[in-house]
C-alpha cells in the first residue's frame, strides 16, 4: 500500500509513504517495494478518492492525480510488462473506472 507522505519509508510491513508527484521519490519507492516484496502484478490508483489539498484548484488536483498515476505506472512498467495479465485501476469516485492495459 502506497501513501503520499514521507520519502518512501515503510511505516508498517507493506505500507510505504512517498511524494507520488516527485519522479525521484517514486523511483526510490519502486526500488524499495521490489527489494522488500518483489515485482508488482498490478496497480490500483486511489488518490482521486482522497480529499483535495487545502487551497487546491480542480485543475491542480487533476494535474496531481494524473501525474502520480503516470509516475507510478512508469516506475512499475518493467514489472507489469513481464506479465501476461496485468491490470491498472484508477479509482475516480464512487463508480471506479477500470482499465486492463496491454503495456
Amino acid at each position: 500500500i502506497l501513501f503520499t507522505g514521507d520519502k518512501g519509508k515503510p511505516v508498517a510491513s507493506g505500507v510505504y509513504y512517498a511524494n507520488l508527484c516527485d519522479p525521484q521519490d517514486v523511483e526510490t519507492l519502486a526500488s524499495l517495494v521490489r527489494e522488500e516484496i518483489g515485482a508488482v502484478a498490478g496497480l490500483v490508483h486511489a488518490l482521486p478518492l482522497t480529499e483535495a489539498l487545502a487551497d487546491e484548484t480542480p485543475a491542480q488536483r487533476a494535474h496531481r492525480e494524473v501525474k502520480s498515476l503516470y509516475l507510478l505506472a512508469r516506475a512499475f512498467e518493467s514489472d507489469l510488462r513481464g506479465l501476461e495479465n496485468k491490470i491498472i485501476v484508477n479509482e475516480t469516485g464512487i463508480d471506479a473506472a477500470t482499465a486492463v492495459c496491454d503495456l
